[in-house]
């Protein structure tokens, strides 16, 4: 096929894909030959694939043909070495190839803004630098925000790939969104944020600025779904199991939105005592997601939590996880939720550690950590304690960790104060 016929191809596939003609697109496609600029266009079709229906095996096969169109032609023109870069940057298991492409890049184009923070971002996702450097690097690199609007578009679009964001950024985020090129899933972001750091109201306040947006009108369901975890905290339960079920009534393609809408709902079934119900919840997640170990993890934990296996299988089963996916970037939710219902144990310390760096306001894993300083350093893990009392003075659970903290050190007295608070 000529190159001007293979674009018509893949440009009719994508319509096909807009339209969720899968099968017609798919057929469009299969004559295309697996060589020169065809690689690029079969990439791009897959990727509008997965886009428009949401599943992540078209994904895949877009990595292979963009993975094959870099292999072919390392010397790539830098528009298209930068898309292959930023296609293969969001695809699970693809993102050490783009790091490799944005390093040349950044080597070539030194003054560009841009690509130094895809480049951070990018060493972030894979676990080559940790989340207190990632927030040095942005903030040094952001300070002044570039001028130029394409490098201000991109600015914006790679920040948004930080999930879950980091806190430490958002006043990061809040310059960058505000910029003329900017995009508007970064109020998304930042409605995380604020959700991480308890502040529900401000939280349900930045996800308008996204719901509102023409791109946020298109998305409703995801908007939803943070509304109904930001409620679920707030301890509006009713309410937050409500939005999760008219998400999975509303018969969607999306994979991840319709997991994310079981897990809420396992979380507030479980909040709710219902733990059958729960777990029934989490055998549906793991159904969905059977490539995925992870979310075998958040059934275990659920399963710990209510008696029905032995601290022996649930550590066991963390361990396995951990040696199959070595600690980097954020660690899912699910690693954060076993880790924090296991006692303290010597061993996890470095994943305590990692697990507070993505998020400090974690209290079952700041609990642990503490516990575990409290063994062989008893008034450093007082001073640690006493700062959380300051910092959170509604939480119980620290009252309580207070009081085995001066147990251990024999000031009975004040553990019976921390007690009785």
């Amino acid at each position: 096929a000529s190159t001007a016929a293979a674009r018509l191809r893949g440009a009719l596939a994508s319509a096909y894909a807009a339209n969720l003609q899968v099968n017609q697109a798919l057929s469009v496609l299969s004559p295309l030959p697996s060589r020169g600029d065809s690689r690029l266009i079969l990439a791009r079709a897959y990727s509008d694939l997965e886009r428009y229906t949401g599943n992540p095996a078209f994904l895949d096969t877009a990595g292979q043909w963009y993975r094959l169109a870099l292999a072919e032609a390392p010397d790539l023109t830098a528009g298209i070495a930068r898309e292959v870069a930023d296609a293969l940057s969001t695809i699970p298991g693809y993102e050490s190839e783009a790091l490799e492409v944005y390093r040349q890049l950044v080597q070539r184009y030194p003054t560009d803004a841009s690509l130094q923070v895809q480049q951070a971002v990018t060493e972030y996702s894979v676990g080559v630098i940790s989340s207190s450097d990632l927030q040095g690097r942005l903030q040094s690199l952001l300070q002044p925000l570039p001028s130029d609007s394409q490098e201000q578009k991109v600015i914006a679009q790679t920040l948004t790939r930080i999930d879950p964001p980091l806190p430490g950024l958002l006043p990061v985020y809040q310059s960058v969104v505000q910029l003329e090129n900017s995009d508007p899933f970064l109020y998304f972001r930042i409605a995380q944020m604020y959700s991480q750091l308890g502040q529900y109201e401000t939280a349900k306040q930045a996800l308008y600025g996204y719901s509102s947006s023409p791109s946020g009108q298109q998305d409703v369901y995801s908007s939803l779904l943070l509304l109904a975890d930001i409620e679920r905290p707030q301890g509006n339960l009713d309410l937050s199991a409500q939005r999760y079920l008219s998400i999975l009534a509303a018969n969607l393609q999306d994979t991840q939105l319709i997991t994310g809408a079981l897990q809420g709902l396992a979380t507030v079934r479980q909040s709710q005592g219902r733990v059958d119900e729960a777990i029934a919840l989490f055998d549906q997640i793991i159904a969905l997601n059977p490539q995925d170990p992870t979310k075998q993890l958040g059934r275990i934990a659920l399963a710990y939590q209510s008696n029905r296996i032995s601290e022996f299988e649930a550590t066991a089963a963390l361990s396995q996880w951990l040696a199959a996916q070595p600690i980097s970037g954020s660690l899912p939710p699910e690693v954060a939720s076993l880790v924090g219902l296991l006692p303290a144990a010597p061993e996890r310390e470095a994943l305590y550690d990692w697990l507070l760096s993505v998020d400090p306001r974690s209290v079952p894993i700041q609990i642990r950590k503490i516990q575990l300083v409290a063994q062989r350093e008893p008034e450093l893990a007082q001073a640690m304690v006493e700062l959380l009392v300051l910092q959170n003075p509604s939480d119980l659970d620290f009252y309580f960790v207070q009081g085995e903290v001066a147990q251990v050190l024999g000031e009975l007295d004040s553990a019976i104060v921390a007690y009785e608070v």
